[in-house]
Protein backbone atom coordinates (compact mmCIF):
# COMPACT_ATOMS: atom_id res chain seq x y z
CA UNK A 1 0.00 0.00 0.00
CA UNK A 2 1.42 3.34 -0.99
CA UNK A 3 1.87 6.26 1.50
CA UNK A 4 0.60 9.37 0.47
CA UNK A 5 1.09 12.85 1.97
CA UNK A 6 -1.94 15.67 1.12
CA UNK A 7 -0.26 18.65 -0.39
CA UNK A 8 -1.74 20.93 2.20
CA UNK A 9 0.16 18.91 4.72
CA UNK A 10 3.37 19.28 2.98
CA UNK A 11 2.48 22.80 3.20
CA UNK A 12 2.28 23.14 6.36
CA UNK A 13 5.37 21.56 7.32
CA UNK A 14 7.19 23.51 5.30
CA UNK A 15 5.37 26.21 6.90
CA UNK A 16 6.38 25.43 10.36
CA UNK A 17 10.10 24.92 9.03
CA UNK A 18 10.55 28.16 7.42
CA UNK A 19 9.01 29.60 10.90
CA UNK A 20 11.37 27.51 13.12
CA UNK A 21 14.37 28.60 11.11
CA UNK A 22 13.13 32.40 11.39
CA UNK A 23 12.59 32.23 15.07
CA UNK A 24 16.26 31.07 15.07
CA UNK A 25 17.04 33.96 13.40
CA UNK A 26 15.02 36.28 15.33
CA UNK A 27 15.43 35.20 19.24
CA UNK A 28 19.04 35.91 19.42
CA UNK A 29 18.31 39.87 18.62
CA UNK A 30 15.21 39.58 20.38
CA UNK A 31 17.38 38.30 23.58
CA UNK A 32 20.06 41.22 22.64
CA UNK A 33 17.57 43.86 22.37
CA UNK A 34 16.03 43.11 25.93
CA UNK A 35 19.90 42.92 27.19
CA UNK A 36 20.00 46.34 25.81
CA UNK A 37 17.09 47.52 27.06
CA UNK A 38 18.25 45.76 30.62
CA UNK A 39 21.53 47.66 30.61
CA UNK A 40 20.15 51.38 29.54
CA UNK A 41 17.99 51.01 32.50
CA UNK A 42 21.04 49.70 34.95
CA UNK A 43 23.48 51.85 36.98
CA UNK A 44 26.68 50.45 38.02
CA UNK A 45 27.29 52.45 41.46
CA UNK A 46 30.52 52.09 43.21
CA UNK A 47 30.52 53.42 47.25
CA UNK A 48 32.40 53.60 50.08
CA UNK A 49 31.26 51.67 52.52
CA UNK A 50 30.19 54.39 55.16
CA UNK A 51 27.79 55.58 53.38
CA UNK A 52 26.26 52.20 52.47
CA UNK A 53 22.98 52.32 54.57
CA UNK A 54 21.79 55.77 53.49
CA UNK A 55 22.72 55.30 49.63
CA UNK A 56 20.60 51.52 49.96
CA UNK A 57 18.18 52.10 52.24
CA UNK A 58 17.39 55.76 50.94
CA UNK A 59 19.35 57.18 47.86
CA UNK A 60 18.43 54.24 45.30
CA UNK A 61 14.68 54.33 46.67
CA UNK A 62 14.07 57.55 46.28
CA UNK A 63 15.33 57.60 43.11
CA UNK A 64 13.73 54.76 41.40
CA UNK A 65 10.56 56.19 42.96
CA UNK A 66 11.06 59.62 41.00
CA UNK A 67 12.11 57.76 37.71
CA UNK A 68 9.22 55.30 37.83
CA UNK A 69 6.53 58.57 38.54
CA UNK A 70 8.27 61.24 36.00
CA UNK A 71 9.54 58.72 33.47
CA UNK A 72 7.70 55.00 33.70
CA UNK A 73 11.15 53.75 34.08
CA UNK A 74 12.18 50.94 36.29
CA UNK A 75 15.60 51.41 37.10
CA UNK A 76 18.03 48.64 38.39
CA UNK A 77 21.38 49.27 40.56
CA UNK A 78 24.69 46.97 40.48
CA UNK A 79 26.46 48.27 43.53
CA UNK A 80 30.08 47.94 45.07
CA UNK A 81 30.59 48.89 48.52
CA UNK A 82 34.00 49.04 49.89
CA UNK A 83 36.57 50.96 51.91
CA UNK A 84 37.12 54.29 49.82
CA UNK A 85 41.07 53.03 49.50
CA UNK A 86 39.71 49.41 48.44
CA UNK A 87 37.18 50.70 46.31
CA UNK A 88 39.29 52.66 44.06
CA UNK A 89 41.27 49.80 43.64
CA UNK A 90 38.66 48.00 42.12
CA UNK A 91 37.42 50.95 40.07
CA UNK A 92 40.69 50.74 38.52
CA UNK A 93 41.63 46.96 37.76
CA UNK A 94 37.28 46.34 36.69
CA UNK A 95 36.64 49.45 34.60
CA UNK A 96 33.10 48.60 35.51
CA UNK A 97 31.68 51.64 37.43
CA UNK A 98 29.59 54.26 36.22
CA UNK A 99 29.52 56.50 38.95
CA UNK A 100 31.41 56.34 42.24
CA UNK A 101 30.63 57.79 45.60
CA UNK A 102 34.40 58.39 47.16
CA UNK A 103 35.61 59.01 51.08
CA UNK A 104 37.52 62.20 49.51
CA UNK A 105 39.45 64.07 47.13
CA UNK A 106 42.34 61.80 47.43
CA UNK A 107 40.26 58.84 45.99
CA UNK A 108 39.27 61.18 43.20
CA UNK A 109 42.59 62.46 42.46
CA UNK A 110 43.95 59.13 42.44
CA UNK A 111 41.70 57.64 40.16
CA UNK A 112 42.65 60.71 38.00
CA UNK A 113 46.19 59.59 37.92
CA UNK A 114 45.50 56.27 36.84
CA UNK A 115 44.08 56.71 33.92
CA UNK A 116 40.44 56.07 35.12
CA UNK A 117 39.21 59.80 34.72
CA UNK A 118 40.43 62.23 31.88
CA UNK A 119 40.10 65.48 34.28
CA UNK A 120 39.26 66.67 37.31
CA UNK A 121 35.96 66.61 36.07
CA UNK A 122 34.43 66.74 40.01
CA UNK A 123 35.48 69.97 40.25
CA UNK A 124 32.54 70.71 37.49
CA UNK A 125 29.82 69.37 39.79
CA UNK A 126 28.08 71.44 42.65
CA UNK A 127 30.31 71.91 45.47
CA UNK A 128 32.83 70.98 43.70
CA UNK A 129 31.99 67.24 43.22
CA UNK A 130 30.96 67.14 47.49
CA UNK A 131 27.86 65.72 48.02
CA UNK A 132 27.96 65.39 51.82
CA UNK A 133 30.08 66.43 54.65
CA UNK A 134 30.78 65.01 58.02
CA UNK A 135 33.40 65.95 61.20
CA UNK A 136 35.28 63.52 62.81
CA UNK A 137 34.68 63.21 66.26
CA UNK A 138 35.90 60.56 69.46
CA UNK A 139 33.42 57.85 70.70
CA UNK A 140 34.93 56.51 74.01
CA UNK A 141 34.11 54.55 76.66
CA UNK A 142 34.68 56.79 80.23
CA UNK A 143 34.51 53.85 82.67
CA UNK A 144 37.71 52.41 81.15
CA UNK A 145 39.35 55.55 79.53
CA UNK A 146 38.39 58.38 81.80
CA UNK A 147 37.27 61.67 80.74
CA UNK A 148 38.59 62.49 76.95
CA UNK A 149 38.51 65.77 76.13
CA UNK A 150 40.79 65.96 72.53
CA UNK A 151 42.66 64.29 70.21
CA UNK A 152 45.63 64.05 72.47
CA UNK A 153 44.30 62.47 75.38
CA UNK A 154 43.71 59.46 72.83
CA UNK A 155 47.23 58.46 73.59
CA UNK A 156 47.01 57.17 77.46
CA UNK A 157 47.63 53.86 78.64
CA UNK A 158 44.40 53.25 79.36
CA UNK A 159 42.82 53.71 75.77
CA UNK A 160 42.74 50.69 73.24
CA UNK A 161 41.43 52.62 69.69
CA UNK A 162 40.17 51.47 67.04
CA UNK A 163 41.26 53.11 64.41
CA UNK A 164 40.78 52.31 60.49
CA UNK A 165 43.32 51.61 58.23
CA UNK A 166 44.23 55.04 56.18
CA UNK A 167 45.71 51.67 53.64
CA UNK A 168 42.49 50.85 52.76
CA UNK A 169 39.85 53.20 54.45
CA UNK A 170 39.11 56.65 53.74
CA UNK A 171 37.54 57.10 56.76
CA UNK A 172 41.15 55.97 58.23
CA UNK A 173 42.67 58.39 56.15
CA UNK A 174 40.42 61.24 57.44
CA UNK A 175 41.23 60.02 61.07
CA UNK A 176 44.89 60.77 60.60
CA UNK A 177 44.07 64.38 58.87
CA UNK A 178 41.96 65.18 62.12
CA UNK A 179 44.32 64.60 64.97
CA UNK A 180 47.35 65.60 62.87
CA UNK A 181 45.73 68.78 61.83
CA UNK A 182 44.62 69.16 65.58
CA UNK A 183 47.77 69.14 66.46
CA UNK A 184 49.55 71.51 63.93
CA UNK A 185 47.14 73.83 64.34
CA UNK A 186 47.66 73.84 68.43
CA UNK A 187 51.48 74.05 68.18
CA UNK A 188 51.94 75.44 64.83
CA UNK A 189 55.09 73.26 64.83
CA UNK A 190 54.95 69.71 62.64
CA UNK A 191 57.79 68.23 64.63
CA UNK A 192 56.00 68.06 67.75
CA UNK A 193 52.23 67.44 65.95
CA UNK A 194 54.17 64.31 64.53
CA UNK A 195 55.55 63.21 67.75
CA UNK A 196 51.83 63.75 69.34
CA UNK A 197 50.58 61.47 66.48
CA UNK A 198 53.17 58.84 67.29
CA UNK A 199 51.68 58.83 70.53
CA UNK A 200 48.14 58.67 69.73
CA UNK A 201 49.09 55.73 67.69
CA UNK A 202 50.98 53.99 70.49
CA UNK A 203 47.18 53.28 71.90
CA UNK A 204 45.50 52.24 68.23
CA UNK A 205 44.40 48.36 69.08
CA UNK A 206 43.07 47.47 65.73
CA UNK A 207 42.69 48.58 62.35
CA UNK A 208 39.86 47.62 60.64
CA UNK A 209 39.44 48.11 56.47
CA UNK A 210 36.63 49.61 56.31
CA UNK A 211 34.41 52.52 58.41
CA UNK A 212 31.62 49.44 58.84
CA UNK A 213 34.13 47.27 60.60
CA UNK A 214 35.36 49.75 62.64
CA UNK A 215 31.90 50.69 63.89
CA UNK A 216 31.09 47.11 64.50
CA UNK A 217 34.52 46.02 66.81
CA UNK A 218 33.76 49.18 68.59
CA UNK A 219 29.93 47.89 69.51
CA UNK A 220 31.10 44.48 70.40
CA UNK A 221 33.49 46.31 73.04
CA UNK A 222 36.58 44.92 71.04
CA UNK A 223 38.08 48.32 71.91
CA UNK A 224 37.26 51.00 73.85
CA UNK A 225 37.17 54.29 72.14
CA UNK A 226 37.16 55.06 68.66
CA UNK A 227 37.95 57.89 66.01
CA UNK A 228 34.73 57.83 63.45
CA UNK A 229 32.98 60.64 61.85
CA UNK A 230 29.32 61.99 62.97
CA UNK A 231 27.64 59.98 60.42
CA UNK A 232 28.83 56.69 61.43
CA UNK A 233 27.41 58.16 65.24
CA UNK A 234 24.09 58.90 64.07
CA UNK A 235 23.78 57.00 60.46
CA UNK A 236 20.34 54.18 59.97
CA UNK A 237 18.31 53.31 62.93
CA UNK A 238 18.83 49.53 62.42
CA UNK A 239 22.75 49.35 62.84
CA UNK A 240 23.69 49.03 66.17
CA UNK A 241 24.08 52.27 68.30
CA UNK A 242 27.92 53.02 69.35
CA UNK A 243 27.05 53.42 73.02
CA UNK A 244 29.61 56.18 74.76
CA UNK A 245 30.56 59.88 75.51
CA UNK A 246 30.92 61.87 72.51
CA UNK A 247 33.96 63.50 72.28
CA UNK A 248 34.07 67.28 70.29
CA UNK A 249 37.61 67.83 69.69
CA UNK A 250 38.67 71.39 69.82
CA UNK A 251 39.89 71.39 66.07
CA UNK A 252 38.48 68.75 63.58
CA UNK A 253 38.49 68.17 59.95
CA UNK A 254 35.31 67.84 57.84
CA UNK A 255 35.27 64.60 56.14
CA UNK A 256 33.77 65.55 52.28
CA UNK A 257 32.66 62.67 50.34
CA UNK A 258 32.98 63.11 46.38
CA UNK A 259 31.08 61.64 43.39
CA UNK A 260 32.66 61.32 40.26
CA UNK A 261 31.31 59.71 37.20
CA UNK A 262 33.20 57.01 34.68
CA UNK A 263 33.76 57.71 31.41
CA UNK A 264 32.13 54.49 29.63
CA UNK A 265 30.86 53.98 25.94
CA UNK A 266 27.34 53.11 27.03
CA UNK A 267 24.31 54.30 25.16
CA UNK A 268 22.61 57.95 25.18
CA UNK A 269 19.44 56.54 26.92
CA UNK A 270 22.18 55.05 29.65
CA UNK A 271 24.27 57.84 29.44
CA UNK A 272 21.27 60.22 30.49
CA UNK A 273 20.67 58.08 33.30
CA UNK A 274 23.58 58.35 34.73
CA UNK A 275 23.54 61.61 34.32
CA UNK A 276 19.72 62.09 35.98
CA UNK A 277 21.06 60.32 39.24
CA UNK A 278 24.52 62.63 39.27
CA UNK A 279 21.97 65.63 39.24
CA UNK A 280 19.77 63.51 42.08
CA UNK A 281 22.53 63.97 44.77
CA UNK A 282 22.15 67.60 44.71
CA UNK A 283 18.32 67.75 44.95
CA UNK A 284 17.07 68.88 48.07
CA UNK A 285 14.57 65.47 48.34
CA UNK A 286 18.55 63.54 47.94
CA UNK A 287 20.07 66.37 50.44
CA UNK A 288 17.36 65.80 53.03
CA UNK A 289 18.09 62.14 53.20
CA UNK A 290 21.63 62.67 53.91
CA UNK A 291 20.91 64.73 56.83
CA UNK A 292 18.31 62.08 58.04
CA UNK A 293 21.02 59.73 58.26
CA UNK A 294 23.30 61.89 60.20
CA UNK A 295 25.54 63.45 56.91
CA UNK A 296 25.41 67.32 56.93
CA UNK A 297 23.96 68.48 53.69
CA UNK A 298 25.59 71.00 51.07
CA UNK A 299 22.63 73.00 51.96
CA UNK A 300 22.91 74.87 55.25
CA UNK A 301 19.95 75.08 55.61
CA UNK A 302 18.46 71.63 55.73
CA UNK A 303 21.25 70.95 58.40
CA UNK A 304 19.38 73.76 60.92
CA UNK A 305 16.63 71.32 60.87
CA UNK A 306 18.48 68.44 62.23
CA UNK A 307 18.79 68.85 66.15
CA UNK A 308 21.26 65.61 66.08
CA UNK A 309 23.78 67.39 64.82
CA UNK A 310 26.58 68.06 67.80
CA UNK A 311 28.26 71.44 67.94
CA UNK A 312 31.51 72.17 66.81
CA UNK A 313 34.24 73.99 67.82
CA UNK A 314 37.04 74.86 65.73
CA UNK A 315 37.17 73.30 62.20
CA UNK A 316 39.28 72.82 58.92
CA UNK A 317 39.42 71.18 55.29
CA UNK A 318 41.63 68.88 53.48
CA UNK A 319 42.63 72.50 51.32
CA UNK A 320 43.32 73.80 54.82
CA UNK A 321 45.27 70.83 55.87
CA UNK A 322 47.47 71.50 52.79
CA UNK A 323 45.43 70.12 49.82
CA UNK A 324 45.71 65.94 48.48
CA UNK A 325 49.61 66.35 47.36
CA UNK A 326 50.15 66.85 51.06
CA UNK A 327 47.81 64.39 53.04
CA UNK A 328 48.59 61.52 50.47
CA UNK A 329 51.86 61.98 49.62
CA UNK A 330 53.53 63.75 52.58
CA UNK A 331 51.34 63.22 55.82
CA UNK A 332 50.04 59.37 55.22
CA UNK A 333 52.66 57.45 52.48
CA UNK A 334 55.33 59.01 53.67
CA UNK A 335 54.87 60.42 57.57
CA UNK A 336 52.50 57.72 58.80
CA UNK A 337 53.25 55.05 56.96
CA UNK A 338 57.15 55.06 57.28
CA UNK A 339 57.59 56.40 60.39
CA UNK A 340 54.35 54.88 62.96
CA UNK A 341 53.39 52.05 60.84
CA UNK A 342 56.61 50.40 60.76
CA UNK A 343 56.76 50.35 64.95
CA UNK A 344 53.78 48.31 65.65
CA UNK A 345 53.79 45.20 67.68
CA UNK A 346 50.45 44.71 68.39
CA UNK A 347 48.47 42.14 65.98
CA UNK A 348 46.17 44.15 63.62
CA UNK A 349 43.69 43.95 60.84
CA UNK A 350 45.43 45.39 57.76
CA UNK A 351 46.68 44.39 54.44
CA UNK A 352 48.27 46.22 51.85
CA UNK A 353 45.88 47.65 48.61
CA UNK A 354 46.11 44.92 45.38
CA UNK A 355 47.92 46.94 43.02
Amino acid sequence: MKNYIHLNSTRSIVKGIVQVLFLSLLIPNILIYCNATDADDTINLYCCSSMKDVVVEGIIPAFQKMQMAQYNRDVNFNTNFRGSVELTSTIISEQTADIAILSSEIDATRLLNRGVLTGKSWLKSPHNGTIARSPVLIIYNSEETGKITDFNELGKLSVHLIHSSPLYSGLGQWGIMASYGSFLSETNDSAVAMERLKKLWHSVTLRPISATMARDQYTKKLGNAIITCESELLGSSNRQVMDGEVCVPSNTIICESKVVVIPQDVSPSQKELIRNFQKFLWSDRAQQIFVDYGFRSVANRLNKENKRLVELNSTFTLDDLGGVKFAKCELIEDKWQNEIRKFYKKPTQEYLPKE
